[in-house]
């Protein structure tokens, strides 16, 4: 008879190859606490699942019914989904439907910020610095200054990103966004560092793990797909990008004035979006005013060497199996709204 505690690493997608292969690259090589046991399964784009105790030993698939009805009870569910569907519905069938308790925000919150304009309009009115813009069917964007960013409202990884630098750029970048979401996001660029910041929520309350910086230059200034993800020639992720021109650098020179308003505006953006046990935000810091500006919202962490929320505890002297077993063993802290 064991005491250990179990979590499932439900991956994959139900409706995207391209983001069931980006699920398994950042589902591999999960770290498991002390005391708990672990099983993956799989949701594939054609309905059925896999399940197994790694992702190299998984069952054929299957019927989801069949694997469902099998499900160890009192287990927790991480969520490594980053399709639409997978980052809402699924996450709610498993906490709602069948009573699972998941780490993570909820499916309605994960709707919230993966929706960019949506997102900008909860956390501004939380006192987070935003950028000037909206969604291009709402706003003038050439009353924007130039430079202007124009991305897909509802996508991830620079997709369909472009930074317009002149009037006649614009029309080809909105269309180039348009054909991964017809909401398409026009925000004025922001120029000065970037940086990315963590919150988890842990027994001892929030902790905001070192911060990292992507070194943007005048010949790089933003980050695009390829800084992110290794893509095949059929447009499938292989692996995160291992050697990109913008560089990433972990802990962030930050002097202590930046830093106590980067953890402010990063602890706003949390509890405005009603994120749950950890949160992700970019911002850039404006050049000259030295003001942390929000871009957006990632609420994810696969628990993973792959993760970035990982890569900053690693860039620590903290117990990072320690830290995640306080994360999933107090997921009923509550956030100081």
């Amino acid at each position: 008879m064991t005491d250990d505690k179990h979590v499932y690493h439900v991956c994959g997608s139900p409706t995207s190859e391209f983001f069931h292969e980006l699920s398994l690259i950042y589902a591999k090589n999960t770290i498991l606490p002390k005391g708990w046991k672990e099983d993956f399964i799989v949701i594939e784009p054609n309905g059925r699942w896999r399940i197994g105790h790694s992702l190299s030993q998984l069952s054929d698939a299957r019927a989801s019914k069949e694997i469902i009805n099998n499900l160890q009870k009192g287990s927790v569910i991480v969520p490594h989904l980053f399709c639409y569907e997978g980052m809402t519905e699924c996450r709610d069938f498993f906490e709602k439907t069948l009573s699972f308790k998941m780490i993570g925000s909820t499916g309605s919150v994960m709707a919230l910020a993966a929706d960019k304009n949506r997102t900008r309009k909860c956390v501004v009115q939380n006192g987070v610095n935003i950028a000037d813009g909206g969604l291009t069917s709402e706003i003038d964007v050439q009353s924007l200054s130039f430079p202007i960013i124009i991305k897909p409202n509802r996508h991830d990884n620079s997709i369909g990103l472009t930074m317009v630098t002149r009037p006649n750029e614009l029309q080809g970048a909105i269309e180039l966004a348009e054909a991964s979401d017809m909401s398409v996001l026009a925000e004025k660029y922001i120029p000065g560092r970037e940086i990315r910041v963590a919150v988890l929520e842990t027994s001892g309350g929030y902790l905001i793990p070192p911060i990292i910086e992507y070194l943007v230059t005048p010949q790089n200034p933003i980050r695009t797909t390829s800084d992110k993800l290794k893509i095949d020639a059929m447009g499938k992720p292989q692996d995160q990008a291992l050697s990109t021109p913008v560089k990433m650098v972990c802990p962030a020179d930050i002097d202590c004035d930046l830093y106590e308003e980067i953890r402010s505006q990063a602890l706003s953006a949390h509890k405005a979006l009603g994120a749950r046990h950890y949160s992700l935000f970019d911002f850039r810091i404006e050049h000259g005013s030295n003001r942390p500006i929000f871009l957006e919202a990632g609420l994810f962490w696969s628990f993973s060497n792959a993760a970035m929320i990982t890569k900053m505890l690693l860039a620590s002297n903290m117990d990072i199996p320690s830290i995640i077993k306080d994360v999933w063993e107090c997921r009923d802290f509550v956030s100081e709204h």
